[in-house]
């Protein structure tokens, strides 16, 4: 494959860690699925939890300002943190290397 680019990664559930990929593709960008991330959040939360974050996840997936999607979807996250600690300590990690 030489002289390809890898644009971008994308996890659909495997057992490989981002990590991983970046030892093979390190100046590749790695993404979650939007559908798998909405798989864990139903799996993770309450039916009622699930609607408030799902529906501030849609506000945040259509925002234009990338830094104002990253900050508002690091709040959702602080909001719902001390309910399910594990899960959002995963989530929030997605959002690590697009902080400044």
């Amino acid at each position: 494959m030489e002289g390809k680019v890898f644009m971008a990664i994308i996890s659909i559930g495997g057992s490989e860690s981002k990590e991983d990929w970046l030892e093979i593709l390190n100046d590749t960008d790695h993404q979650f699925c939007f559908i798998h991330m909405q798989r864990n959040i139903k799996r993770n939360m309450s039916k009622e939890d699930v609607k408030v974050f799902y529906e501030e996840l849609l506000i945040i997936k259509r925002m234009n300002a990338f830094e104002k999607a990253v900050a508002r979807f690091e709040k959702l996250c602080k909001r719902f943190e001390k309910k399910y600690p594990a899960y959002i300590l995963q989530v929030c990690l997605l959002s690590a290397p697009y902080k400044n």
